[in-house]
This record gives structure tokens, C-alpha cells and sequence, in this order.
């Protein structure tokens, strides 16, 4: 009986490793300055898979709000202002928050930071969503 026992303990853990990785959870800050509009959007990546371009190619899928969906956008920032590289990996990034912005066209990685402040500091914006999980 002991070793029917092992062999149904050990049954589910060779099959997690097949199962897919938790998925990243990140929350992307839409902004357009000239509007004053903004939009946030929750989406999920294979962080050891999904590249920076692939979260800017989920923009114009995913946003609801016009002037946000048609916007350029030439990259993503944390909210300190670091731009992410577009072919590097979401795992190599420095996500501590789950929060990113995307860079419209025309402005720095530190401006887009600066834009998107008082919006990230205000406790009622983000409490709409499912607190991201830290990342490491």
C-alpha cells in the first residue's frame, strides 16, 4: 500500500513542470498629453517568452479609449522613468510594481514617468485592479 501511495504523491508533481508558468500580470498606464487622457489596461505575459514589443502590439487590440488606441507609442517605462529595451524579455525587466507606461511618440521615458505620477499616486486608480504581484 506505501508505494501506491508515493506513486499517487508523486503523479501530480511531474506534471506541473508541463503546466504553463504563472503568467505576469502587468498593469499599462496609456497616456496622451495633449487630451489629458489616460487609460489603464490589465494584460498577462509568459514573462520568460514576451518581449517589450509585444506588450506595445497589445495597445491598439486592447484600448478602449480612441485617442489612446491610435497613439504612437515607441516604448515602456517603470514608473521611475527607466525605458525598457523593445526586444528585450518582460523577465529581464525591472517590473517591481507590475506597473508599467507606455512612451507616446515625442516624449522621454522621464517625462512619461512625470506624466504618469499623480495618476499611479492616487490610491483610488489602482485599487481598481487585482493588487499585481511583486516581482523579484
Amino acid at each position: 500500500g506505501i508505494k501506491i501511495e508515493e506513486s499517487q504523491e508523486t503523479a501530480p508533481r511531474i506534471e506541473q513542470p508541463a503546466s504553463s508558468v504563472d503568467p505576469l500580470r502587468l498593469i499599462l498606464l496609456l497616456l496622451d498629453p495633449s487630451s489629458r487622457r489616460f487609460e489603464l489596461l490589465q494584460l498577462e505575459f509568459d514573462a520568460s517568452r514576451a518581449h517589450v514589443i509585444d506588450v506595445l502590439n497589445q495597445i491598439p487590440l486592447t484600448a478602449t479609449e480612441d485617442t489612446l488606441r491610435n497613439k504612437q507609442y515607441r516604448g515602456l517605462c517603470n514608473r521611475a522613468g527607466t525605458e525598457m529595451f523593445k526586444d528585450g524579455l518582460l523577465s529581464e525587466c525591472n517590473i517591481e510594481d507590475g506597473v508599467l507606461v507606455a512612451i507616446p511618440r515625442g516624449l522621454t521615458s522621464q517625462e512619461s514617468a512625470k506624466l504618469a505620477s499623480p495618476i499611479l499616486g492616487d490610491p483610488k486608480v489602482l485599487a481598481t485592479f487585482d493588487e499585481p504581484e511583486k516581482q523579484k
